[in-house]
């Protein structure tokens, strides 16, 4: 009888120690479980804001991007109207002189050239002067021959186009 009591008590020992170690580790899985959980839903938020922030700087920059694009398509508009401007006054500028001079006849070449004095620049056999009241009609005369052009000489072009 003392044999079946004391085998008796070590079933409900080893019965109870067998709950107490399920309920241990229930409750050490559950922990752990929770933990996941809590470290997935901080991913969960983190990726979400991060996601959420790398829309907004996207967006940001796309619209820093575009006014930037407008600006320098503004801008260049604005010169370009600028340079066709300069280029159709410049061109009026010597019609007009065209039409004031004309073709002149060497004697008056002559007089534009001593109004005109000095030379702007030199070219081999060539001086290229300002016609007087203006500040780009140009016109050049031949240094040898004393021959006077509206038209820049070909060989003077090439080497500007060069330079």
């Amino acid at each position: 009888r003392a044999k079946k009591h004391v085998a008796r008590r070590r079933r409900r020992r080893d019965a109870a120690r067998s709950i107490q170690r399920m309920a241990r580790w229930r409750s050490d899985y559950n922990k752990k479980k929770l933990a996941e959980l809590r470290f997935n839903s901080a991913v969960a938020i983190q990726t979400a804001w991060r996601s959420y922030y790398a829309k907004w700087f996207f967006d940001t920059f796309l619209h820093d991007r575009l006014y930037t694009n407008r600006a320098c398509l503004t801008l260049f508009r604005y010169v370009e109207a600028l340079w066709i401007g300069n280029k159709t006054r410049k061109q009026i500028r010597h019609r007009k002189a065209l039409a004031e001079y004309g073709d002149l006849e060497f004697q008056g070449w002559q007089k534009v050239i001593q109004l005109s004095k000095p030379p702007k620049r030199k070219f081999l056999l060539f001086d290229e002067y300002v016609l007087v009241g203006t500040k780009d009609v140009k016109f050049y005369a031949n240094q040898v021959t004393r021959a006077c052009t509206w038209t820049q000489p070909e060989a003077w072009r090439l080497d500007d186009e060069r330079d």
